[in-house]
């Protein structure tokens, strides 16, 4: 019944250059410009920007997994709850970028979800925001029914008899829901009971989508830097901006609500703007904020609210449903907003035995805008902040062309999130100069 709201942060880590940074110099360790055509060795420093571009010709692929899990959530309000789901889920990704010169790289990204798993707790279900909303509409939509055929004076007073004092209905009788379906509730049966009953099995999950997520494809442009770009300056700071499409490659129109899809369903711009400060010898600090703008609206099929695990087949335009169209047009209302602040310190600084790795902190955001089908709001905007932290390891002193990073993350406050689960991310970079 709502599992079609969720807003899946599996998908999120495919997000337009989510990139680690490029090798690039410190400031400590800057080389001089190479000679016209020739060929530029590629450096091993740890300590740099989130917005690096990758020296001219040389190649590196990223190969990404996440797993995520949990059952937290946070309320309309803003309140962290138990959901009653628990996510267990992982995704992969396989990212080719490329140095085209000194100041552009390009990129490509394909994502895959390898498992998308969801359980629910129902006693914790119906403690939860989620139920409380769900479990209101349909009671609200019963007493609607109740006072048109003149069995209480109001909807006010219906709903208080239905919560209060068990009200049930004085013979079998028909609930049309949005959807057009129909509900048999029969005489002397608590229309409590009966909606107890229907939202519960509503949100029971499915196996969920598994399968290629949507392809990325940009470019990353240096505009300042100590050593390339537009207006190369001796300073210690970086700018660029980055630029890419999100195609809608993955699985989203025809999945039902409790099967969770692989994709956004819309064809999306992504904009990136990153600001990098070598603060002091060993400590960077950045700034990266991705803004992503629907180009084109896409398709989405309405789910059974009888089963959520199938497409609804009802008649929309029978008397009492809502008339929105079993398949109509989804968007989203206005621009999704993430990035982060970082802290990465070299520890080589401290210690030369630790000169080989690099440890970060990160305050993220993530602010997703509403979305309609139809015409009518699909699911309200929401946003999740979480901190992450992480390490990074190099082998490019031992002349092994590799670097791992590994991160978790963890959410700490947020608004109309159902899920916002805990993910470890593992990602081995691996070089080639052409």
């Amino acid at each position: 019944m709502f599992l079609q709201n969720q807003k899946w942060w599996i998908l999120v880590f495919a997000s337009f250059f989510a990139c680690t940074p490029a090798l690039a110099q410190t400031p400590e360790s800057k080389p001089s410009a190479p000679e016209s055509g020739a060929k530029q060795p590629m450096p091993a420093a740890l300590l740099v920007g989130e917005g690096k571009t990758l020296p001219a010709g040389v190649f590196r692929g990223r190969f990404v997994y996440k797993a995520a899990s949990g059952s937290n959530a946070f309320s309309a309000e803003g309140k962290k709850e138990n959901s009653g789901f628990k996510l267990a889920a992982g995704a992969a990704a396989i990212v080719a970028e490329y140095g085209w010169n000194e100041a552009v790289s390009v990129q490509l990204l394909v994502p895959y979800v390898v498992s998308n798993k969801l359980a629910i707790d129902g006693e914790a279900f119906q403690k939860s925001s989620v139920f409380a909303k769900k479990y209101n509409e349909f009671i609200e939509a019963a007493a609607a029914k109740l006072v048109g055929d003149g069995l209480c004076l109001n909807i006010a007073a219906c709903v208080s008899g239905i919560n209060e004092k068990g009200l049930s209905l004085p013979f079998n009788s028909d609930l049309v829901l949005p959807t057009g379906e129909k509900i048999s509730v029969k005489a002397g049966v608590p229309i409590k009971d009966v909606a107890l009953s229907l939202v519960t099995r509503a949100a029971i999950p499915d196996a969920g989508k598994t399968g290629i997520g949507d392809f990325e494809l940009g470019a990353l442009v240096a505009l300042a830097d100590p050593s390339v770009g537009l207006w190369a300056r001796d300073w210690p700071v970086n700018f660029s901006l980055g630029a890419g499409l999100r195609f809608p490659t993955g699985s989203f129109a025809d999945v039902p609500a409790a099967q969770r899809p692989t994709g956004r369903g819309t064809l999306d711009l992504g904009l990136r703007t990153n600001v990098d400060w070598n603060a002091m010898p060993g400590l960077m600090l950045s700034w990266q904020n991705q803004s992503e703008t629907m180009l084109s609206a896409g398709k989405k099929s309405r789910s059974s609210l009888l089963n959520s695990a199938a497409l609804n087949t009802a008649d929309v335009n029978t008397p009492g449903a809502d008339g929105i169209a079993n398949t109509s047009e989804y968007k989203r209302d206005a621009s999704r907003q993430l990035g982060f602040l970082k802290v990465a310190w070299a520890a080589g600084s401290a210690a030369e035995q630790l000169s080989r790795l690099l440890l970060n902190g990160q305050f993220k955001y993530d602010l997703e805008p509403k979305t309609s089908r139809g015409g009518q709001e699909f699911a309200p905007d929401s946003n999740v902040l979480s901190v992450q932290m992480g390490a990074t390891w190099s082998a490019m002193d031992f002349a092994l062309p590799m670097q791992l990073d590994v991160d978790y993350e963890i959410p700490l406050a947020g608004k109309n999130r159902t899920l916002a689960a805990s993910v470890l991310t593992s990602t081995l970079k691996l070089y080639a100069h052409f």
